[in-house]
């Protein structure tokens, strides 16, 4: 295998292959931070609607009533 890489076709090869690792590596952490972004903007939303429900006044405890009442209120 050692002296595949002393020939002209396998540096080419082991170029190609270095350039196509180093391309994959950069989509791969690409995704990962458009993932952790993705979960931030989530997380940022649940804590909106937290604080919201939390801001409310508890109608007989009732969760459900105050959900929609939230979402009554967001509709307008």
């Amino acid at each position: 295998m050692t002296w595949f890489l002393t020939t002209r076709l396998g540096r080419w090869l082991a170029m190609i292959g270095a350039a196509l690792a180093l391309l994959a590596g950069a989509v791969l952490v690409g995704w990962s931070k458009r993932g952790q972004a993705e979960a931030g903007k989530a997380l940022e939303g649940y804590k909106a609607t937290r604080k919201a429900v939390d801001d409310e006044d508890y109608l007989d405890g009732d969760l459900g009533l105050i959900r929609d009442r939230l979402r009554d209120r967001g509709k307008r």
